[in-house]
């Protein structure tokens, strides 16, 4: 009997039950490999997943991709549903190679059994069926987009949508498709909101008298009328709500809805690449805001007009003579790097603080009060300004204080203590409650029909239902999963964050910001004390994710590094020479003074009536107090620490003690006690050049507390991590970027004139690797280890 995976996948364009899609991909699957005594043992079957999605960006099949990495997998081959639900367009070619590598039979029903990678018709009919799930798509995509188009343009039909402010959505009587009606389905239209419509109206014509939008704006919060999020909450609940801002005055006099005539096409969503050094990675959704010209308006008045024509057109002038129409939307500036960006919140409105450029220089900006109307209660300054080079090395060295290895064991204990209850976990809540849900909407639907309802209108409530079930037992099945986290799962965790900490300065200024975010690394900054809290949330979701398709996905390795980033990342390793060097000469010069010292204390001892073991221990003992203080002070420096009062206690007294029996034993002049105290003199002064060295190196590298700065008034809140779901300890190698996978995307980066990839020793001698080094990242590239 042969072991077999089962891949599927079903998409809410499909818009069937997912349990009867699954159930008939699967019964497809069995009549393929049962008669040839295979047997499924595993099941990856994705739920609401786009096929445009490449495989390894979809939950199941992600999953599944990485179980073929595993040598003690249960099973010995995959079999596929349907070839057009599992790839789309190219995405067959760049994920077989992975079965073919890994030695994992791929079956297929149109082939008739497992695809040979030697044969090319097999090949050539894989391919044909993802350009046939391309073009299914495509097709969809023309006829929707056509038939809305038709109908805003033609019949002025609602096509769905948040109403606009001032409107409100009404019934108007069963679908015009006789089908959808029978599945219930309703037409709605607007209709002027009696509360918000006269705000609507009041706005424009306070515009066209002359006042600015923020002046609009301060007198509709000054006299309570809630603003758009306030007035709908439930619909706006990632907004605050706490005024009308410019911005909202802004939206409602461009928009041409509340002359009674529906638009549509303001907006469009474009398909780019995520990566255009990566293709395999597929695509991600932007919308983005069409031209003027390209709005689809209907020809006749469809719902109640709030401003005339005439009206609206005057406000479109007027805001066009203030460089600010309707459908202007300026280019983008050239970005900047910020390290904070999207991670540094103002402590008063606890907004998220813009980056701005300013003088050559990062910045953090809240101009709260210039973009909302100052008559809500929130006292906040005007502008709230942070310059980020202030707080940057900062919060390196204070990151790197927090994860020291003398602080690991505290970490560990506080993260143990804080760890939060399964049974209280808040999404296999939520994945209960909507079970519950789903059962009781199932019997209330049952009992309709059992009544003499409709069974064809009633089925279709009964299929959301039901996928609405299967969704919250597989959220429900994730949950159960994601156990408590043992010590050493923990242990782990925080040594690898501990490992991102010390390094985080090195990374390029680039890259810095999106290590931060993946950190989980969150900055509050109160003006008033001028402080800020830094809040540390390592969560693995934060590490490995991205948006795609208007969701969160995860993706195995999201972060990328160009060949002049490389570069940057390169050039540090001058200083490090710089620093082997001194740290050689100094051990050196130890050695001088340490033999010079031991001769002079032995003597010393001698003179003095020590026996002549003792006169030899005497000396090893100073000797070795020395090593061991100045040892102790070099490692709590590479930590962030100043080594205490005992380590800096011992290597005074010591070195004044070698010091002295130096200088006793000399020449009674003042040249010879000068060259006998010289060695010591040297050995000192020589190691306190080291530890200036150190601490210098240490402002860029976060490793080492740079000159005893301290970090008064910031604080570092460790939370619990939230789990992955997967029952194992959180991955959190993603969080910066991994040499070995920096080498491997800088030979993809850099290929030969022939396409092919540089030779072992190139890759080796770009990072200052030896030539078997070089060789393992080519081979672990090319095995799909990398990526």
């Amino acid at each position: 009997m042969t072991a077999f995976a089962f891949w599927g996948r079903v998409s809410s364009e499909d818009r069937q039950d997912p349990q009867a899609s699954r159930a008939w991909q699967l019964r497809r699957a069995r009549m393929l490999i049962e008669p040839r005594g295979g047997h499924i043992v595993a099941e990856y079957f994705d739920i609401d997943k786009s096929r445009s999605i490449p495989p390894h960006r979809r939950p199941e099949a992600s999953a599944l991709l990485a179980e073929l990495r595993n040598p003690r997998r249960t099973f010995e081959a995959v079999v596929v549903g349907e070839p057009q639900r599992a790839f789309y367009g190219n995405q067959f070619g760049n994920t077989f190679e992975l079965f073919n590598h890994y030695q994992v039979p791929l079956w297929v029903p149109e082939v008739g059994g497992p695809i040979d990678a030697s044969n090319e018709a097999h090949e050539l009919i894989m391919l044909m069926f993802g350009g046939v799930s391309k073009g299914e798509r495509n097709r969809i995509k023309v006829r929707v987009r056509t038939a809305m188009a038709a109908m805003a343009e033609v019949e002025g039909r609602f096509l769905g949508g948040r109403p606009p402010y001032g409107y409100r959505l009404i019934d108007l009587g069963p679908h015009p498709n006789p089908a959808k009606a029978a599945d219930g389905k309703r037409l709605r239209g607007l209709d002027a909101d009696p509360y918000a419509a006269p705000v609507v109206q009041r706005i424009f014509a306070e515009f066209a008298q002359g006042k600015g939008l923020f002046a609009i704006a301060e007198g509709l919060t000054r006299d309570g009328i809630p603003c758009p999020s306030a007035h709908d909450p439930a619909r706006n609940r990632h907004r605050s709500g706490i005024g009308w801002s410019k911005s909202a005055i802004r939206t409602i006099l461009t928009n041409p809805r509340y002359t009674g005539r529906q638009v549509w096409n303001r907006q469009r969503k474009d398909e780019v690449l995520l990566d255009v050094e990566d293709v395999t990675l597929g695509h991600t959704t932007k919308q983005r805001w069409n031209e003027t010209g390209k709005w689809i308006i209907s020809d006749r008045v469809v719902h109640p007009q709030l401003v005339d024509d005439d009206l609206f057109r005057d406000v479109q002038a007027i805001l066009a003579t203030r460089g600010r129409g309707s459908c202007e939307h300026k280019p983008h500036r050239a970005r900047h790097p910020y390290a904070f960006k999207g991670v540094m919140f103002c402590g008063i409105c606890e907004r998220k603080m813009q980056s701005q450029w300013v003088n050559n220089a990062a910045y953090y900006r809240c101009a709260f009060p210039r973009e909302y109307a100052i008559g809500n209660s929130i006292d906040h300054p005007r502008n709230v300004y942070l310059r980020e080079d202030a707080i940057v090395a900062r919060v390196d060295r204070w990151l790197c204080r927090a994860f020291a290895p003398h602080r690991i064991a505290a970490t560990i204990e506080q993260m143990c203590a804080d760890q939060p209850d399964q049974a209280r976990d808040a999404r296999t809540e939520i994945a209960r409650t909507a079970i519950a849900e789903a059962e009781r909407k199932l019997a209330r639907y049952r009992a309709a029909i059992d009544a003499g309802g409709d069974p064809a209108e009633i089925g279709q409530w009964v299929n959301e239902a039901k996928a609405e079930r299967l969704k919250a037992e597989a959220d429900l099945q994730a949950g159960k999963r994601s156990t408590r986290l043992s010590r050493d799962e923990i242990t782990a965790l925080v040594t690898e964050i501990g490992d991102v900490a010390r390094q985080i300065a090195q990374v390029p200024a680039d890259l810095k910001g999106e290590v931060y975010q993946r950190m989980g690394l969150r900055l509050t900054y109160h003006p008033g004390s001028s402080k800020v809290r830094v809040e540390i949330y390592p969560t693995p979701s934060i590490v490995k994710r991205f948006v795609s398709e208007d969701r969160d996905q995860p993706i195995p390795n999201a972060l990328s590094a160009s060949s002049s980033t490389l570069g940057r990342w390169s050039e540090m390793c001058p200083d490090r020479w710089i620093q082997r060097t001194t740290t050689a000469g100094v051990l050196l010069l130890a050695f001088i003074a340490a033999v010079v010292s031991f001769r002079h204390m032995h003597q010393l001892c001698l003179r003095h009536g020590e026996d002549p073991l003792a006169a030899v221990l005497i000396p090893l003992a100073v000797d070795g107090a020395i090593v061991v203080a100045s040892m102790s002070i070099l490692l709590a420096g590479r930590y962030g620490s100043r080594g205490g009062l005992l380590a800096w206690g011992m290597l005074v007294v010591a070195s004044l003690a070698s010091l002295g029996a130096n200088v006793a034993v000399a020449e009674p002049s003042l040249i010879g006690r000068i060259i006998a105290a010289w060695p010591s003199a040297a050995l000192i002064g020589s190691y306190e050049l080291l530890m200036m060295q150190i601490r210098r190196l240490a402002a860029m590298s976060g490793v080492i507390d740079a000159g005893g700065a301290t970090t008064s008034g910031s604080t570092v809140v460790l939370a619990w991590p939230a789990t992955n779901g997967v029952g194992t300890a959180p991955d959190v190698s993603g969080m910066v970027p991994d040499l070995r996978r920096i080498a491997w995307q800088w030979a993809q980066a850099n290929r030969l004139p022939d396409g092919a990839l540089p030779s072992g020793r190139a890759i080796a001698e770009q990072f200052r690797r030896s030539p078997r080094w070089g060789r393992w990242i080519k081979r672990a590239g090319l095995a799909g280890e990398l990526r």
